[in-house]
């Protein structure tokens, strides 16, 4: 009988032991909490995030018949992405803008967010505007973000306020824009200047895009205006936007192929620096309609360059075509 009860007591002790340990295995599994550090979302540095509003749709203006413009507020060209080093004393983000100094169109401030340590924020800044030479009433607005910032990478978005009065008030959001904060200069070492589309009409605009090696070059980016074809919403940085005007004679307006432009743009490296500068040229094809070759026969379809993208023609404009065998 004793040796029984001692064989039941080391059973249970053993029972005991095993569901002891089942137990504080399940606790560690289920009520182990990590230190409070380690639940951060941690956004790394070189992964976009969300950003905090949706971009807006571009701002237009159109002409009205009896003078003046209609505006809907927005940007008209958007940030482009900026590599400074850190030792620099100005850091300016650009991008344009509808402008109008009435009531309704007028830009009254500009508030900037920052993407920082996993989170979103306020950050100060400072903008100013100042009016563009296109043909259609803009701004360019210039954000400087400052000099506080250390080494690394960063985005941004900027909200752009308008009117004075209510309720004739609006804000447009910008797409979100990354910008690096480097230690040292990183010269350029190529440049693949880029038109999209590359054929537009008279009075269209295209987007620009300098496409230098490296992406995170810190090097001067710089552009040439088209003399009496057309203006730059920006001359400076990896983009911006070229709208054609139209000049009222021009032997090139009766070109069946288009006035072909170039637009340079040049990345200047610092001083000292191996090359000094590279250089290339954005293409643009303006009017008019490409030859086109086939062979005799032969059924083709043919869409004209001119109609790819087109979301809104210029005002008074009536696209039509006939052919003309040669």
């Amino acid at each position: 009988m004793g040796k029984e009860a001692g064989g039941v007591k080391k059973w249970l002790l053993k029972t005991f032991i095993i569901l002891s340990c089942f137990a504080l295995g399940c606790t560690t599994l289920i009520g182990y909490q990590p230190p409070a550090s380690r639940l951060i979302n941690v956004q790394a540095a070189d992964t976009a995030p969300t950003p905090p509003k949706d971009q807006t749709s571009n701002g237009w203006a159109l002409p009205l018949l009896f003078g003046g413009w209609f505006i809907w507020n927005g940007l008209t060209a958007q940030p482009g992405g900026a590599n400074f080093v850190v030792s620099e004393s100005k850091r300016v983000v650009s991008f344009t803008s509808t402008y109008d100094s009435g009531v309704v169109n007028k830009i009254t401030s500009v508030t900037t967010q920052i993407f920082r340590n996993g989170k979103w924020s306020d950050f100060s800044s400072s903008a100013s505007w100042s009016l563009t030479n296109a043909v259609t009433p803009g701004a360019t607005v210039n954000v400087d973000i400052g000099n506080s910032l250390p080494v690394g990478t960063y985005y941004f978005q900027f909200a752009v306020n308008y009117g004075t009065i209510w309720p004739f008030q609006a804000t447009a959001y910008s797409a979100m824009t990354k910008v690096n904060i480097l230690a040292n200069p990183v010269p350029a070492t190529a440049i693949d200047p880029q038109a999209t589309p590359r054929t537009i009409f008279w009075g269209q605009s295209t987007s620009l895009a300098a496409n230098v090696q490296p992406a995170n070059t810190t090097a001067d980016i710089t552009w040439t205006e088209p003399s009496n074809y057309g203006n730059l919403s920006i001359a400076t940085g990896t983009s911006t936007t070229f709208t054609s005007i139209t000049p009222p004679t021009d032997a090139m307006l009766r070109n069946d192929s288009g006035l072909y432009l170039n637009i340079p743009a040049k990345a200047t490296n610092d001083a000292g620096a191996d090359p000094q500068t590279v250089s290339g040229n954005a293409n643009v094809i303006v009017g008019g309609l490409l030859p086109q070759t086939t062979i005799v026969n032969k059924t083709i379809s043919y869409k004209p360059a001119l109609l790819d993208d087109v979301k809104i023609f210029p005002t008074g404009f009536t696209p039509s075509y006939q052919w003309t065998p040669q």
